[in-house]
């Protein structure tokens, strides 16, 4: 996964949780700080902090983190 180390950068500082926590099969009921606020609070700081803009659907299918990183991985052409 080659934006995994980037995305759980950037899932830490938003979910203030440690990097242990997140793994490409991690899903929002794995993780309580995960909820539907800290969602768009983590679409806002990879769009931020990468350069990259999400489409409603791809913030819907963000329903783990290795789906994260498949679609941060579409926009920045990996």
């Amino acid at each position: 996964m080659l934006w995994l180390p980037e995305v759980r950068r950037i899932m830490t500082s938003v979910m203030a949780v440690s990097l242990d926590d997140i793994h490409p099969e991690t899903i929002p009921n794995a993780l309580p700080a995960w909820d539907s606020l800290t969602h768009l609070m983590l679409v806002v700081a990879l769009e931020l902090e990468l350069g990259v803009s999400f489409a409603s659907d791809e913030i819907e299918r963000m329903t783990s983190v290795g789906a994260i990183c498949g679609i941060v991985g579409s926009k920045l052409g990996a």
